[in-house]
């Protein structure tokens, strides 16, 4: 089976570009018309750069500083991620579905997926 991530980027074709998203195919077999799609969602790089910039203003600092637990109140969420909803559909979803809550953790300390962070260090 072919997968999209092994394909180098200068054998895809792009096919559609809207504001929101590329499709681009792989051609298998032409005459047969089979191919393999991939989407890009455009809004990564933006998300991508949120990230780095609130990574940068907290690394060296308490996961839950400003948040109002050092004035004695209680621990609020604290975000930990931005993810682009095309990637927490394809890589997250089917997981959490089937009630795997540790993958989460998992996909989010993988060095790959370091861009999605908003912190470094472990979570």
């Amino acid at each position: 089976m072919i997968k999209p991530e092994n394909i180098p980027d200068d054998q895809w074709e792009v096919f559609e570009i809207t504001p929101l998203y590329r499709r681009s195919r792989h051609w298998i077999d032409r005459e047969a018309g089979s191919y393999v799609q991939r989407t890009e969602f455009l809004a990564d790089d933006q998300i991508q750069a949120l990230n780095a910039e609130e990574r940068a203003s907290r690394d060296g600092k308490r996961w839950s500083a400003g948040a109002g637990s050092e004035k004695g109140g209680n621990v609020p969420m604290i975000r930990v991620a931005r993810t682009p909803l095309n990637k927490f559909f394809a890589d997250l979803a089917p997981r959490l579905k089937v009630g795997d809550q540790d993958y989460m953790r998992w996909w989010l300390q993988q060095d790959k997926n370091q861009p999605f962070r908003t912190k470094s260090g472990r979570v």
